[in-house]
This record gives C-alpha cells, sequence and structure tokens, in this order.
C-alpha cells in the first residue's frame, strides 16, 4: 500500500507539472524573460555564427533574431547572423520540407562552431533538416542546435538520438507539453508525427497519444486498440462533479475550453476530512489539455465563471454501478452509484 501510495504521489507531480508544461500561450513578457536567459546560453557556447531558421510558415525563428539582436549588441556579443530558410510545398509547412536557402550564398569558410537556432522544436525535424544540411557543406564544424521552447517528447528522445533520429537539442530555455503554442507573432505547431505517453496506474504500463500531421491539418489518436468508454462532459457555470476515484479504470481528460478546473489527491482521505484539506491540490486546465487521472487519485473537475466541456476517456473497465467512490458531493450522491 505504501508503495502504491508513493506511486501516486509521483503521478500527482506530473498533472501539477501542467501548470508550466501545459501553457499554450507564452505572451510578450514571457518571451521576454525567456530570450534573456537563452542569449547568455548562446554568448556562453561561443559561436562563429549563428544560423537562424527562416521559416515562411512559422516566423519563430525571425522574431527570436528580432529580439535577441538588442541583447546580444549591448553584451558585446559580436557573433555573426545569417539565416537558414526551411520550408514546405505546397503550401504546407509539413508536406516536402527541406532547405531551400542557397547555401553557397552564406559564408561559412572559417567557421569552426556553427549554431542554428529556432524558437520551438517539436518532433526536431526542421532542426535535422538544417543540421544535415550545414553538415555537408562544413563535415568539419561543429554543429550544434538551440531552441527557445522544447517538446516534452523530444526531451524524453534526447538520450538516444542518431543521425537518421530527430536531432538532438543541445540547449533550450523551457519545456512544453503542447504540439501547439501561441507566441506574440502567432502560432507554431509540430510538423512531424509526435507522441505524448502517460503513466497508467501501474509502473510500466501507459496510454499514448499519437498527434500526425497532414497537409489539411491535424489527426490526434487518443487510443486505438484499446478498452475503452469515451464520454463529453459539459460542466455548468459554477458547479462541479463530486470528489471521486476509480478501481478499475484511468481517466483522460481533454479540455475543449479554457478554464476547467480540476482537483486531484494522491492521499488517503479519511472519512471526515474536509474539502478544504491542504492535500487537495487543484491547477486549471487550458483548451487542448490531456491530463491522465490513474485509477485510485481522487478528483474531481469543475467549472468557474463559464460553462465548460472536456473529454473523458476511461481506460479499462467502466463500471458506473460499483468503480466509484464519492468522497464529497454538493448534491449528496455519496452512497450513489455514477449513473445519479
Amino acid at each position: 500500500m505504501a508503495q502504491r501510495r508513493s506511486y501516486l504521489r509521483g503521478m500527482e507531480e506530473n498533472i501539477l507539472d501542467k501548470q508550466l508544461t501545459g501553457k499554450k500561450y507564452i505572451d510578450d513578457s514571457r518571451v521576454t524573460e525567456l530570450v534573456e536567459a537563452f542569449s547568455l546560453q548562446v554568448r556562453n557556447s561561443n559561436p562563429d555564427v549563428i544560423l537562424f531558421i527562416n521559416d515562411p510558415g512559422a516566423p519563430g525563428g525571425m522574431e527570436l533574431r528580432r529580439r535577441m539582436a538588442p541583447i546580444m549588441k549591448a553584451r558585446g556579443m559580436a557573433i555573426r547572423a545569417e539565416t537558414l530558410r526551411v520550408e514546405g510545398q505546397s503550401g504546407s509547412r509539413n508536406h516536402n520540407r527541406g532547405v531551400t536557402s542557397s547555401l553557397d550564398e552564406i559564408d561559412l569558410s572559417e567557421a569552426r562552431r556553427i549554431l542554428i537556432l529556432d524558437a520551438i522544436a517539436f518532433s526536431g525535424n526542421t532542426l535535422r533538416l538544417a543540421r544535415e544540411a550545414i553538415r555537408s557543406r562544413c563535415p568539419n564544424a561543429i554543429v550544434e542546435l538551440g531552441v527557445l521552447v522544447l517538446a516534452q517528447p523530444l526531451l524524453e528522445k534526447q538520450g538516444s538520438v542518431g543521425d537518421t533520429e530527430p536531432a538532438r537539442i543541445d540547449f533550450h530555455q523551457t519545456v512544453t507539453d503542447r504540439q501547439e503554442v501561441f507566441f506574440p507573432w502567432g502560432v507554431t505547431q509540430t510538423t512531424a508525427v509526435c507522441e505524448q505517453r502517460f503513466e497508467g496506474a501501474t509502473p510500466g504500463s501507459e496510454h499514448c497519444i499519437s498527434i500526425a500531421k497532414r497537409p489539411w491539418g491535424t489527426i490526434e489518436v487518443l487510443a486505438e486498440q484499446e478498452v475503452v468508454s469515451v464520454r463529453q462532459l459539459t460542466i455548468e457555470a459554477g458547479r462541479k462533479l463530486s470528489f471521486q476515484r476509480h478501481l478499475c479504470r484511468d481517466e483522460m481528460f481533454v479540455a475543449l475550453d479554457d478554464n476547467v478546473g480540476l482537483d486531484i489527491c494522491a492521499e488517503e482521505l479519511e472519512a471526515g476530512t474536509t474539502e478544504y484539506d491542504e492535500r487537495v491540490k487543484s491547477l486549471v486546465l487550458e483548451k487542448g489539455d490531456y491530463v491522465l487521472v490513474p485509477r485510485g487519485m481522487w478528483h474531481r473537475t469543475k467549472a468557474a465563471m463559464d460553462r465548460v466541456r472536456l473529454l473523458e476517456v476511461a481506460f479499462g473497465l467502466y463500471d458506473q454501478d460499483h468503480d466509484i467512490e464519492r468522497r464529497w458531493d454538493d448534491y449528496e450522491r455519496q452512497q450513489r452509484n455514477g449513473s445519479i
């Protein structure tokens, strides 16, 4: 039991991390803060030349260059900066993507350490293509990669990456678990298949969401060849579900609106405990957030000022008559089944 409780506490920490990694908006003040710190990392890497990614469909690389320029100048960083154009064809960022810059126009003859920068990396595909192009041109140079924001799935792959795999990122400033992020200059989305993996009820078990791009948009596979039950919940403004837990199913919540409240607790709550107990943790989900609550963890979703919707994907046996234990409920249903 103690081992199980410890595992649930670790899962609770992972869920609470959503407040940092699940942000879909990075506002101007946050970008300024990140770029300031990122510029220090760039200076410490001591490159001969910096190549900023120029993607016509996602101007993050060029915005990064614009914002870093005055910082580099103020700190006396006399580093030559160039641009490297990487784009797709047929009006789609992910269709036949490649480096379209003429590398002959960039003088790299004296460069021994080259740094390629972009605002964000989801799959690492863009930076991998850029690195391969530069290595073919400068086989003896050290080519490093840096991004302001790094996707969590790519970070998890960094331990074993070869030349045919997504690019190894040498440094980054912050992490996101989103497949798209809104910056002050616009939204940037992944251009390749990426996966989000969530630990399940027991160590070693997991549920995977696969996010794949198409020329027309995005496919998100929430479950495939699994025993699942899917429901859409609508919570009216000011209402909340009971504080509950399950023995036979993990529940993945997908926020369909902003400001979905979620309370969780990995501890064993004694009878008579109030809902204001300090062991109960709260967070707010933004539209598009995924959170997996494993079986055995207390939880409830709620709405504040506006009605909200969320998708509930239950993995395992869905027994609404017996597989629900309620601790607190505004509608006095503690001893009743989940169909009420």
